[in-house]
């Protein structure tokens, strides 16, 4: 990440889909899936994934989303992808008492959340807008669209509470079995 933002965003247009690739940071990461479908990894969740999915994974949490087909085919799979240090989310929720309900999602997040369809809908233009914006308006979006998921009473955790963070850099022989389960795994 910038050291000179506190959010750093990727906007992912992908025309052969998105592409299995297991791993893990130290970040928080929100994602929103557009125009794809496929399955969603999550520590020890296997999930599938539509058009305006939104989902928060915590830090060092192994994720990974790989699409099984495009909506439109004349569009690029899309994922916007927007990581936030948990040190800094930490200070801000500490700093800010009406944040309460974000720290306690920001938890949550480190099992990865589901957010319902209706709040992922609310939060949806927000986010398609975060490339675009300007650093300091990114931000103030972020915090909108944080604000907005902390209320949602019907997210889902995805991992198993007992799913540990993962430590250090993957190991080179799960990478080459997890490749070889996505290169033959069914297609759509």
């Amino acid at each position: 990440m910038d050291d000179l933002t506190s959010v750093a965003v990727l906007n992912r247009r992908l025309r052969n889909g998105i592409p299995f690739e297991w791993h893990h940071h130290p970040e928080y990461e929100l994602t929103l899936t557009l125009n794809s479908r496929g399955h969603r990894l999550v520590g020890d969740h296997l999930g599938e994934y539509d058009d305006g999915d939104v989902v928060l994974v915590g830090p060092n949490l192994p994720h990974s989303w790989c699409s099984t087909s495009c909506i439109d085919s004349k569009r690029p799979h899309v994922a916007i992808v927007a990581w936030f240090a948990d040190a800094w989310a930490s200070e801000l929720v500490a700093l800010m008492p009406e944040l309460s309900g974000v720290g306690s999602m920001l938890q949550e997040a480190r099992r990865g959340i589901h957010f319902s369809s209706d709040a992922s809908a609310d939060v949806r233009p927000l986010i398609e807008r975060l490339p675009a914006a300007p650093p300091d308006q990114r931000l103030i979006s972020l915090l909108q669209v944080l604000r907005r998921l902390a209320s949602d009473e019907t997210r889902e955790p995805l991992a198993d509470p007992t799913m540990a963070p993962a430590a250090g850099v993957p190991d080179a022989r799960l990478q080459k079995v997890l490749d070889h389960l996505d290169d033959r795994a069914p297609s759509e």
